[in-house]
């Protein structure tokens, strides 16, 4: 009876610990996985925000127009191709270039003739002198059968026609006469894309063909740039950017929860990490126009792999455009050094794409939302960033200097503020100058505010602005605004003579 009440009396303290220990190992679990989580995985907020831009972060949506096959296919007789120049037997039948005597100018026209002895007339594709410029490819594209013949026109205009073979008969497919053609699959899916490309510098078309049509879009134009260049070897597009930056860009195609397909280019930015930051920084501030060249510096504090593999980068970043001020080569505009957090992805070829970038917000909201963007490890190195912002500014520093190497230029470099000196004329006066009439005039606001120069790049051609104050014969202040090119030869000048508070132009 004794060993009975001994068994169940140590059976109710064994359940009395297990109501204790349970929680307390549940509880004990929480907090563990929670410091683990604040201390080692991404901050709070960045946890949902990553996920808003994955996929769709950086990506420059492409707006297409729609393409109509404009090629004429007419039946005729065999003996109609006459002076042919060029002949070429192909699975799908036989394809001449030859000279119609039915026109007046010098063109080349295309005949084919399928198995069966029938004869077509495709068009033209080129004049007679351009001949060895000429070419004939039979090709696979999206499911058809395409017969290829490109040509060129005057000293350079290039065209490519597209047919389609179906049961023998050539039907129109499309014409490209934007530039030299390459037939690609740029996205994998499958589908053909054709990219045309023509001049110095380069402009870039891109063809898609979607739901049984064809839709071209301008390249250039969508990356607002000048020139750019498509990279067959890589599969990417390279344009050539304001500063003297080139970016790299991946074509892309996203479908939408309703079901639309959308396709766009997004930035590559290496495959070494601190090159890839470096890009980041320079395409989010790409809307700073100011000065000749654009500038990154950063410090990455730590990054963290996400299980979609996409990796996170914690940073103090800073960006600045340089320019001549006083003949220093200073940081004109740009950022202070900012605690940022950037996403990449990694597809198979290597090279990170920027996907996000997250600062905090600004005001009485910086500590909450740093707090929110950095794990609590972070936190007190990201509050006292000073440190990092020695090494943030020498690189921008360097990177201004190389560019002046670039250009064989000597000068101080500094990103520091440099000294100016204003005028001393009459308040109400200046005011007028300096604050009125800068709003209403160009040559005036491009001038300096204050006494010296500063330098602007305008079409590829380097001119001086300078402001000066001196004494005319009277005693009377003077300010002078001028613009010469390198050479010193005067462009434009003002001079205003100041009486009291009021500015008189005297040269215009």
């Amino acid at each position: 009876m004794e060993k009975q009440e001994d068994i169940t009396t140590t059976t109710h303290k064994i359940k009395r610990f297990e109501r204790i220990l349970i929680p307390f190992v549940i509880f004990t679990g929480v907090l563990i996985t929670y410091w683990i989580t604040d201390n080692f995985l991404y901050g709070n907020e960045w946890n949902g925000e990553w996920k808003k831009a994955q996929g769709l972060g950086n990506i420059i949506t492409l707006h297409y127009e729609s393409v109509e096959p404009l090629q004429t296919v007419q039946l005729i007789s065999k003996h109609e191709i006459t002076g042919i120049l060029q002949e070429r037997d192909t699975d799908v039948g036989t394809v001449y270039l030859f000279s119609d005597s039915t026109t007046e100018e010098a063109e080349i026209a295309v005949g084919f003739e399928n198995h069966g002895g029938e004869t077509y007339h495709l068009g033209f594709v080129g004049d007679v002198r351009s001949l060895e410029l000429t070419s004939i490819t039979q090709m696979s594209m999206n499911g058809l059968e395409i017969l290829r013949v490109s040509g060129v026109y005057g000293a350079n205009a290039p065209v490519t026609q597209y047919y389609a073979i179906e049961k023998e008969v050539p039907l129109p497919y499309l014409i490209v006469d934007t530039g030299y053609t390459t037939e690609v699959d740029l996205d994998g899916d499958g589908v053909i894309e054709i990219i045309a490309q023509h001049g110095t510098p380069t402009t870039t078309s891109l063809y898609r063909y979607y739901q049984d049509n064809w839709q071209v879009t301008n390249v250039n134009q969508a990356l607002q740039v000048l020139s750019v260049r498509y990279d067959d070897t890589n599969k990417e597009f390279e344009g050539y950017h304001d500063n003297h930056k080139t970016k790299r860009y991946q074509f892309i195609t996203t479908v939408s929860e309703v079901g639309k397909t959308n396709s766009g280019l997004q930035e590559i930015v290496g495959k070494d990490i601190n090159e890839a930051v470096k890009q980041a920084i320079l395409s989010h501030n790409s809307f700073y126009k100011e000065g000749e060249v654009a500038t990154a510096g950063h410090v990455i504090l730590d990054t963290q792999e996400m299980p979609n593999g996409d990796t996170v980068v914690y940073t103090i970043a800073s960006f600045g455009t340089f320019g001549f001020e006083n003949g220093i080569f200073t940081k004109i505009s740009g950022t202070g050094s900012i605690p940022t957090v950037m996403i990449f992805s990694k597809p198979k070829d290597g090279n990170y794409v920027f996907e996000a970038y997250k600062e905090p917000m600004d005001g009485s909201y910086y500590v909450d939302s740093l707090k929110k963007l950095f794990p609590k490890r972070l936190h007190k190195q990201v509050l006292a960033s000073q440190e990092s912002y020695q090494e943030v500014i020498e690189q921008l520093e360097q990177q201004a200097k190389e560019y002046l190497q670039t250009i064989g230029r000597e000068a101080i470099v500094q990103a520091k503020h440099v000294e100016k000196k204003l005028s001393t004329i009459h308040v109400e006066a200046s005011n007028k100058i300096f604050a009125e009439h800068t709003k209403f005039d160009q040559f005036l606001n491009d001038c300096p505010y204050w006494i010296g120069t500063r330098e602007r790049v305008e079409n590829g051609i380097r001119y001086i602005y300078k402001t000066e104050q001196t004494l005319d014969t009277e005693g009377f202040d003077v300010i002078i605004f001028s613009k010469t090119d390198a050479h010193g030869n005067i462009i434009e000048r003002r001079e205003y003579k100041i009486v009291g508070p009021e500015p008189i132009v005297v040269k215009k």
